[in-house]
């Protein structure tokens, strides 16, 4: 990770108001990317089942591309744990 993201992470992470504006967009982003995530996967085992005629193309690229998104979703969901797990020592 950049230097400038863990700058701004830990002042997010010390200050109570911001912290909770970042559990909430990190929820809606974690959301948002599993429900992107998903659609990418079954579009790349669709892509492996094709008609009688034509050859599975792009299918290696829609793999990738599934790995990614999924690999997205861990990141933003280890932020958004980090995140609560700091609000939920500091509220207590």
């Amino acid at each position: 990770m950049s230097t400038k993201y863990t700058k701004w992470f830990e002042e997010t992470a010390a200050d109570p108001t911001r912290r909770r504006a970042a559990i909430a967009d990190y929820s809606k982003r974690r959301t948002i990317l599993i429900c992107c995530a998903a659609v990418v996967t079954v579009s790349a085992v669709a892509s492996y089942f094709p008609d009688l005629h034509s050859s599975p193309k792009g299918s290696a690229a829609l793999t990738f591309g599934a790995a990614l998104s999924w690999i997205t979703c861990v990141l933003v969901g280890s932020d958004l744990r980090t995140l609560k797990m700091v609000d939920r020592i500091l509220h207590d």
